[in-house]
């Protein structure tokens, strides 16, 4: 039997705010997949096999509306998804975490182009309390396999191991990851270019500490009390402006960090009919930190809301491919505390108002995403569908395609 490798490090006794966050994260973790699966075995598993066989699944309430008759209308009139030169990744995990080694549900991989849509057994993740699962690289995708693996965006050719260790990072330098390997006080970390080649040098990371990413002015740990630093080799480690923790991570790029501030522990309540007494972070402030320049742009929940919810680094990818804008959710108001909604962040600009996504509200923890060229943001819609956004029209498109409630969402380029 394959166990869970424990991917944070190990905390003391006599700190409980990293004791809770890190219960909250394992908590979390666990919800995510496990409600994966159970959409996987009970909802999108035989409504995408009824769907690909011809007989479309029965229609469902809209977890994603206002109210039904602001569904219905919006339904009605949204027109579809235009041909996009992509493909949507969407993944549960089918067997509760950490018990063995079983293969889940496929992927369900959404053609953009067609509006066709299949479930392939191609990529093969491994249980496990990892993070990341799965990160995409250019036309790559690296998961967790038996060890760190990747495979071609378009899933042609085999997958191919990229060393002897599950875990990894992604990297600031374009087509590489960091292979991480732990014993000991201090994690060792090496680079390797995705499409192949040799392991780069071994370089030992500060006692106590986890690799989060790698940016243009070092790399992103997370320290033994769970806050967030800073580090070149040889140097001393670096806070960021507001000492952010782990937890409270929205995302890490090559350029810039983003993470929510003044946060406080949340849960969805034991009455809730999906995912109750799940833990989460609720933050009053959301700030991105450009890495290079040391400037933070600051956004405050949005009026009408109780704030930002981080989606912790890696579960999903809020930050556009030009990196001018992000998606965030923010908690609203609900008897069972799970509802949430999408707004977008322009963050290249001064003139920083987040824009409220149309027919985004719904269940916390559902997944977005951003179409290659950043034009389009893909979220859960009405009765669970995928919808998009378009950024520059502000209009909103529908699909028939299942979505959101998955542990791993990703938007590939094709063609």
């Amino acid at each position: 039997m394959r166990t869970a490798l424990r991917t944070t490090p190990t905390r003391r006794p006599t700190d409980p705010d990293a004791l809770i966050r890190e219960a909250r994260r394992r908590q979390r973790i666990r919800y995510l997949l496990t409600a994966g699966a159970l959409l996987a075995v009970c909802g999108t598993g035989t409504g995408l096999y009824a769907t690909l066989h011809g007989n479309p699944p029965p229609p469902q309430p809209s977890p994603r509306s206002g109210s039904q008759s602001a569904a219905a209308t919006r339904e009605s009139t949204a027109p579809h998804l235009p041909p996009l030169a992509a493909d949507v990744l969407m993944w549960p995990l089918g067997y509760p975490l950490g018990v063995g080694n079983y293969a889940g549900p496929p992927f369900v991989v959404d053609d953009l182009r067609t509006g066709h849509y299949l479930q392939t057994g191609k990529i093969n993740l491994c249980c496990g309390d990892y993070q990341p699962l799965m990160i995409t690289v250019g036309r790559w995708i690296v998961y967790v396999g038996n060890d760190a693996t990747a495979i071609r965006s378009n899933l042609s050719g085999r997958p191919r191991v990229l060393g002897t260790t599950p875990l990894f990072a992604p990297s600031a330098a374009p087509g590489h990851v960091w292979l991480v390997y732990v014993g000991g006080r201090a994690p060792r970390i090496r680079q390797v270019r995705v499409d192949g080649g040799a392991l780069g040098p071994a370089i030992t990371l500060p006692a106590r500490t986890q690799l989060v990413g790698g940016t243009r002015a070092g790399l992103l740990l997370q320290n033994r009390n769970g806050r967030l630093r800073l580090w070149l080799p040889g140097q001393a480690m670096r806070a960021l402006p507001g000492n952010p923790s782990w937890g409270d991570g929205f995302a890490v790029t090559p350029a810039l960090i983003a993470y929510g501030t003044h946060c406080r522990d949340a849960s969805i309540r034991a009455s809730a009919s999906f995912e109750p007494n799940t833990g989460f972070s609720v933050c009053s402030t959301l700030r991105v930190f450009d890495v290079r320049s040391g400037r933070v742009h600051s956004f405050a929940a949005p009026v009408g809301t109780t704030g930002w919810v981080p989606p912790e680094f890696h579960l999903e990818n809020p930050v556009a491919p030009s990196g001018a804008r992000m998606a965030a959710e923010a908690l609203v108001p609900s008897p069972d505390d799970n509802r949430g909604r999408l707004y977008v962040l322009p963050i290249a600009r001064d003139h920083r108002r987040a824009m409220l996504v149309p027919a985004s509200a719904g269940h916390i923890f559902s997944k977005a995403a951003w179409s290659p060229d950043g034009s389009w943001l893909l979220y859960q819609g009405p009765r669970f569908t995928l919808w998009g956004y378009d950024v520059h029209t502000h209009e909103v498109r529908s699909s028939p395609v299942p979505c959101c409630r998955y542990t791993i969402m990703a938007v590939v380029r094709t063609g």
